[in-house]
């Protein structure tokens, strides 16, 4: 952790803004069945790790609407090469055919390498 809490220039605020995006969009990409349109923001860990996840779930891909979305960052914290930001989020999922909307909480952990300038989710704690 940093002892002020965050990285000299790190804007808390526009980061979760940014993570929330990235959050919707993973999971309308998800429901789809297609991280084309997300690739750019997932290591290749990620996305190997949410493929996975996508296949458990069965191929048909499904409407996905997100109903509520919280979040907040847990930590942030310098490792090796780079940056790590733990966000915590809480949301509410409707999806497909299902009636009932499911609450989801999750850690997402998103990081930057210090010679770059884009975040990428890295992997996902359910």
């Amino acid at each position: 952790s940093f002892p002020q809490g965050s990285p000299q220039g790190f804007d808390r605020h526009e980061f979760i803004t940014g993570a929330k995006i990235v959050f919707e969009k993973v999971q309308e990409a998800m429901a789809a069945h297609d991280l084309g349109p997300v690739r750019p923001f997932l290591s290749a860990e990620a996305a190997s790790e949410i493929e996975r996840d996508m296949g458990q779930a069965g191929s048909k891909p499904r409407s996905c609407s997100l109903l509520a979305v919280d979040a907040s960052i847990r930590d942030i914290l310098e490792k090796g090469e780079g940056t790590e930001v733990i966000v915590a989020f809480n949301a509410v999922i409707h999806s497909g055919s299902d009636d009932t909307p499911r609450e989801i909480e999750s850690a997402w952990r998103f990081f930057r390498e210090h010679a770059q300038d884009n975040w990428r989710l890295d992997s996902v704690d359910a």
